[in-house]
């Protein structure tokens, strides 16, 4: 008798701390994480078609607060265009989307710097060579 009057009290006392419990746990934690830099950035475009052929210089400019530490540069290259020649940078892929990452004299580009990464190559296609999807360290670029 004495148990079936204690157990709803006990039961009530283990239901209210497991309510405690879980609301505390399950309550998301704000601003726990520091928000990482990220690099803003600007490009320039210009290329020299020819038959067969093309010559181009995509300049990205860091337009963000903080330096932009062992960056890369990402552009999707516009189809039939290979590159055969390069400076500025180290090239990953020579067609198609086309990575580029800092050469060792330039692993940092302070805000306001800029990098030239320069491609020579054949083309295909009918049409002059067009980059688009530039991004550095992954965040999109304006044009």
């Amino acid at each position: 008798m004495k148990l079936e009057r204690a157990l709803p009290g006990a039961v009530t006392a283990v239901a209210g701390v497991l309510a405690l419990t879980t609301g505390a746990t399950a309550a998301p934690a704000h601003d726990t994480v520091p928000a990482s830099a990220q690099a803003d950035c600007h490009y320039t475009y210009t290329a020299w078609n020819f038959a067969g052929g093309f010559s181009a210089t995509l300049t990205v400019t860091n337009t963000g607060p903080d330096p932009a530490t062992g960056w890369w540069i990402e552009f999707d290259l516009s189809a039939g265009a290979l590159i055969q020649t390069t400076s500025g940078g180290r090239f990953l892929t020579r067609s198609g989307h086309i990575h580029v990452t800092a050469p060792d004299w330039l692993r940092d580009l302070a805000p306001g710097r800029h990098a030239n990464i320069v491609i020579n190559g054949s083309n295909t296609a009918s049409t002059g060579v067009t980059v688009a999807d530039v991004t550095l360290k992954d965040v999109p670029c304006t044009a």
